[in-house]
């Protein structure tokens, strides 16, 4: 038994094989499987994945798995990665887990959005409105090229005054760029700097 991915555009022709005992429908499951891990790895922006099998077609799109292909979740988890969340929440904060990374913490909703929203890269600020197709301009008021959240805590002159208590704290943290000290505290926020991060946020009368 095998499985293959097959992509005239990007001249892709990979050919899997599987074991004796594998249905068609597990191979049709591993040949998807790894579309999309290749298109995800490659930072494909647009892709179709064509395939005959209904029924893998079909227990995607339901909630349930009721197949039981281990598989199964790995595709939906994939497709959501693509669809809503993309690379830079998957690569820095996505774990498998039965309880949410706040669930120990007594904040609000409005408290617990603003943060998912920053751990997802997908927030009110010009740089993400733009990569989403919602504003055209992704630069800052301040004429800075990209408003984004790394600009506006440690070099916006328009939010300086708002920052420095959020920016003190991170950078007490041992990372070596400002890139690195965002994600590093919002993979493990404490409450002081989920805090902070809603301070500035409130502060700046953005509604992240």
């Amino acid at each position: 038994m095998g499985s293959a991915v097959y992509s005239p555009q990007s001249n892709l022709h990979l050919m899997y094989k599987l074991s004796s005992y594998a249905s068609i429908y597990t191979a049709e499951v591993w040949a998807i499987y790894n579309a999309l891990l290749i298109a995800l790895n490659a930072r494909i922006a647009r892709m179709a994945v064509v395939t005959d099998s209904k029924s893998v077609l079909e227990t995607v799109r339901d909630h349930c798995n009721n197949s039981n292909n281990y598989l199964i979740p790995a595709i939906k988890a994939l497709i959501y990665k693509a669809e809503y969340k993309g690379t830079y929440y998957f690569d820095n904060f996505y774990t498998r887990s039965s309880k949410p990374w706040f669930y120990h913490m007594h904040f609000s909703r409005n408290f617990i959005t603003t943060l998912n929203r920053l751990r997802s890269n997908h927030f009110n600020l010009n740089s993400s409105l733009s990569r989403k197709n919602i504003i055209v301009d992704p630069s800052c008021p301040c004429d800075c090229p990209s408003q984004d959240l790394i600009h506006v805590i440690f070099d916006c002159p328009l939010t300086e005054q708002f920052a420095d208590p959020l920016r003190l704290a991170l950078l007490e943290q041992d990372e070596s760029n400002y890139s690195d000290l965002v994600t590093h505290a919002l993979q493990h926020p404490s409450a002081k700097i989920c805090r902070l991060f809603v301070g500035f946020d409130k502060a700046c009368d953005r509604n992240f």
